[in-house]
């Protein structure tokens, strides 16, 4: 299954609208107030789950720019790691049987991660080779957090 790419984002500034083009024809077009209510962020998200929440007042908030170096795809691979590092830092992962406080069904994930991504990127589409990566980049942060975080005791 391969995912559409987007082809096209358009700003509209008055309309405070977000259009994104895909290559399989489909058209979206989301708003600011959307866009801001629905974010991961963690003033939205939370740090953990059950924490989301719906902010109010974001009825006129606006996009100013978008920038080009977050549709990188180095950005993603480091944003996915530092999100999943802070994630772990602040609520760890349960697990009995650790090694260097980290739980070891961690490590079988990772080495899975790893391949999936290795035979992404030798049999499936770029697209599905990078979400790949991205998944294993999320392990790498969730290793380094465990790991710089692994004399403070586990939050229950």
């Amino acid at each position: 299954m391969n995912t559409p790419a987007p082809t096209e984002l358009n700003l509209h500034r008055i309309s405070r609208v977000l259009e994104i083009s895909f290559d399989d024809g489909a058209n979206y077009k989301l708003p600011a107030e959307y866009l801001r209510v629905y974010s991961p962020s963690a003033e939205v998200a939370g740090h953990g789950p059950g924490q989301r929440k719906v902010p109010l007042g974001k009825e006129g908030v606006n996009i100013d720019r978008i920038e080009a170096f977050r549709v990188e795809k180095r950005y993603f691979r480091r944003w996915r790691s530092h999100t999943s590092r802070n994630l772990a830092q602040t609520v760890g992962l349960p697990g009995e049987r650790r090694l260097a406080g980290i739980p070891l069904y961690l490590f079988a994930q990772l080495a899975r991660a790893a391949w999936r991504t290795l035979v992404g990127y030798l049999t499936a589409p770029a697209d599905e080779a990078f979400h790949r990566e991205v998944v294993l980049w999320h392990f790498i942060g969730t290793l380094d957090g465990l790991w710089r975080s692994r004399h403070r005791p586990v939050q229950p």
